[in-house]
């Protein structure tokens, strides 16, 4: 491959990683949240990250394959998604009815001893 067609696919690629830098980072300016964050669009987002890096198994010219895995890896991070391009674990949220989960949890208590639950 001579040094021009390489240069191709390095800016291709170097496009298409900033094009998912700079979507990351409007979404956080006009939302106020990471894209990881976004029920819908994070998946799509993530999804972009992960066929990027399908790319790298690919022709991808000069370009250190492993650091530029690496940086994929530290925008999904940022983003709101482990460095496997995962969704993080959800964030334990405090209740805002204990009286209620006390209640459930009474129920299921309940039921695991045989009783019916109080609701019936």
């Amino acid at each position: 491959m001579n040094k021009t067609t390489a240069r191709l696919f390095e800016d291709a690629l170097g496009s298409m990683y900033d094009a998912l830098w700079d979507y990351a980072e409007a979404h956080k300016r006009t939302y106020g949240s990471p894209i990881g964050d976004d029920g819908v669009l994070g998946d799509d987002w993530i999804a972009a990250v992960r066929a990027l890096a399908g790319l790298l198994n690919g022709e991808t010219g000069q370009i250190d394959c492993g650091a530029f895995d690496r940086k994929l890896r530290d925008l999904a991070e940022v983003n709101g998604f482990t460095r496997d391009f995962e969704d993080l674990p959800p964030k334990p949220q405090k209740s805002i009815a204990p009286e209620i989960d006390k209640s459930v949890d009474n129920a299921i208590d309940n039921m695991k001893l045989g009783l019916k639950p109080d609701w019936e």
